[in-house]
């Protein structure tokens, strides 16, 4: 496998998050959902994180998040991201105990936006190669 394949490969790979979010949501019980989904939100966001740190070790590309500056580093990009998702999967837990259906489909829509972001950063990053 060539490296441009294999970087193609890794775009086709953040794609599956969401997809696998969606058929977690149809394939487990109803207890196990949100579980299941919250899983999809922690991966979401590693795949974004990874996808993010790799575009911007290519040329031309820089972070689009204003608070992060333009070339974060990476020890400050992790710190970031494991702060961001440890207050979303607490606040999505704190709704679920009042509203378990919001509580739901709010991770599912918080876990859909850094899919799509890891996506589009891979996609940046293949491009500037």
């Amino acid at each position: 496998m060539t490296q441009a394949t294999f970087h193609r490969s890794l775009l086709w790979l953040s794609m599956p998050c969401l997809l696998l979010g969606l058929l977690c949501l149809s394939a487990v019980a109803a207890e196990a959902q949100s579980k299941s989904v919250e899983r999809w939100l922690i991966t979401a966001h590693a795949a974004d994180l990874g996808s993010t740190i790799y575009a911007l070790q290519q040329p031309g590309l820089s972070e689009g998040n204003p608070l992060l500056g333009a070339h974060p580093s990476n020890t400050r990009l992790i710190l970031t991201k494991a702060a961001w998702t440890t207050a979303q999967v607490w606040g999505l837990r704190q709704l679920a105990k009042k509203d378990p259906v919001a509580a739901k489909w709010l991770t599912v829509v918080c876990a859909a936006v850094p899919s799509v972001i890891a996506a589009h950063n891979m996609r940046l990053a293949l491009r500037a190669r």
